[in-house]
């Protein structure tokens, strides 16, 4: 699976994503330089911190921009996956519902939390089944997704919660964690998939976790059956 990823330069955001897609899990990650490379990719990633999710944000209302390219790119059907700050940016950008502020209580939060699978007719969890707990971190002052009642309704009703908190952490409404649009091509979720990929990448009371994994691999498996290139059916 080919990847690009857009995140603050130089930073461990774009190269602890980039690891983990490239040496990890063997995808290809291809650097996003221009509007035009996204055109070739089979994922997109959105992920940084937030004062990237302000700047992105600002950028994608003028053209020729990359920011711009991922919102047309996503509407376009293409997957995007926007993690952290990146589900806040995506819901700022229009590509999804609600909005993304900070946790309540207040403060950073930096623990490992159960995460409950909602849904699996999807690019993002097909390789799970429906009642199980992913394991997943969440580090950061803002991930407490909120949203108007008729949206949360919306949102039930369509089947495009992907994730529910266990054991809600940050205040977040109805304990969400991860939601779709309605094509299903674009996921926001506040938790970090990609650093429970492999066991090594974990901390020691934590041995074992390799969640994110059956995440990036129920991508791959769309990709790879072209499913990607519409929407998905129904939730199972």
């Amino acid at each position: 699976m080919k990847w690009s990823i857009l995140a603050p330069g130089d930073t461990r955001w774009l190269s602890d994503m980039a690891a983990v897609l490239g040496d990890l899990l063997d995808h290809e990650v291809v650097e996003a330089t221009t509007p035009r490379v996204l055109s070739s990719v089979d994922g997109v990633v959105l992920c940084g911190d937030e004062t990237w999710r302000k700047k992105i944000v600002a950028e994608a209302v003028a053209a020729g921009t990359l920011a711009r390219a991922a919102v047309e790119y996503a509407r376009d059907g293409g997957l995007l996956l926007a993690i952290g700050s990146g589900f806040g940016a995506a819901c700022n950008l229009g590509l999804l519902p609600g909005d993304v502020l900070e946790n309540q209580p207040g403060g950073f939060l930096s623990r490992m939390v159960g995460l409950r699978v909602e849904g699996i007719a999807n690019p993002w969890a097909q390789r799970a089944m429906v009642g199980d707990v992913w394991e997943m971190p969440v580090r950061s002052e803002a991930s407490r997704f909120v949203a108007p009642g008729a949206d949360l309704d919306q949102l039930e009703r369509d089947g495009l919660i992907l994730l529910r908190y266990v054991d809600n952490p940050n205040g977040s409404a109805r304990d969400i964690a991860a939601i779709m649009n309605r094509r299903r091509n674009v996921l926001g979720i506040a938790p970090h998939p990609e650093n429970v990929v492999d066991a090594s990448l974990v901390e020691p009371q934590w041995p074992g976790l390799e969640s994110g994994r059956v995440f990036f691999e129920s991508v791959a498996d769309w990709v790879d059956e072209g499913a990607h290139r519409g929407p998905a059916e129904s939730q199972r």
